[in-house]
């Protein structure tokens, strides 16, 4: 999208410098030394002034990345700009779903990192980007390196859990979220993720009190109020279920989608990773 929009520009700068030299010789009667001279000196200013307007664009671009993730970001690369910036590119990549080209610029990164927060940054986003690919086991290996080298957080230990997860390792998921809850006792995230697991293995009784609590911490989570009112439509308490749809929708999810999956459970009686909303985090806003 890029290349052609550059492309674009470029074409309409040189129909730009054709107009200018046919005016000249037609209406104006320039010598032919000055028009060329007119001309090119007008070109070269339209490029400057496009690759100068493209580069301020990128550069905003990476600011806002920067002021982003500036909790996961504190202090990596900070005595490489260079590197850093390079950072802030597979960021931006990530989030443009440019999985494998992020991936790449992270792996380069690697023998470039020399303290932990440098290796926290790269480990956590190249959990993501390979979970985001279905590569679990490297991503399991990129959480891993944080958790084993004492570098993790709760966060790290919740996206473990989550990957963990999706691989149907529920017991070492379950323990991770735990350990998260250890770090940080108000990661939404976690809790849900916990009732999301319990819900997964038709535990639904137990799945309850850690989505209210997903629910208590953060109110528009709508991943939880859902799951709850999924979880009282299966148990059969219309009124519960009615009062967590009700939520969940004020919090943005769509209504057709939660009827349809209320529906499906209620078919189906039992629970898919494919149909429930256990979540990575990148960050807990």
């Amino acid at each position: 999208m890029k290349m052609t929009i550059i492309r674009i520009v470029l074409v309409l700068l040189v129909l730009a410098v054709i107009g200018l030299y046919v005016y000249d010789v037609v209406w104006n009667h320039v010598p032919p030394t000055k028009k060329i001279f007119r001309a090119g000196t007008v070109a070269l200013m339209g490029i400057l002034a496009f690759v100068r307007t493209f580069q301020i664009k990128r550069r905003k671009s990476l600011a806002f990345y920067e002021s982003q993730y500036a909790d996961i970001l504190e202090n990596a690369f900070q005595t490489q700009p260079f590197w850093k910036k390079k950072l802030l590119c597979a960021i931006r990549l990530y989030n443009e779903n440019q999985y494998e080209k992020s991936i790449k610029y992270l792996l380069d990164l690697k023998h470039r990192a020399q303290n932990t927060q440098d290796h926290y940054a790269l480990n956590l986003f190249l959990g993501l980007a390979f979970t985001d690919l279905g590569m679990y086991d490297n991503a399991i290996r990129a959480y891993r390196q944080l958790t084993s080298t004492g570098n993790a957080n709760s966060r790290i230990y919740s996206n473990l859990g989550h990957v963990l997860m999706k691989t149907g390792d529920q017991d070492n998921a379950l323990y991770n979220y735990q350990c998260a809850l250890e770090y940080d006792r108000n990661n939404a995230y976690a809790y849900n993720n916990i009732a999301q697991a319990y819900f997964q293995m038709h535990e639904l009784e137990q799945s309850i009190p850690y989505a209210k609590k997903a629910l208590e911490i953060n109110p528009k989570m709508h991943q939880a109020s859902a799951l709850l009112a999924i979880t009282y439509a299966l148990l059969a308490d219309k009124e519960q279920a009615e009062k967590y749809f009700h939520i969940a929708i004020s919090s943005g999810r769509d209504p057709k989608e939660l009827k349809e999956a209320i529906d499906y459970y209620k078919t189906a009686q039992y629970a898919t990773e494919e149909n429930v909303d256990a979540e990575d985090e990148v960050d807990e806003s």
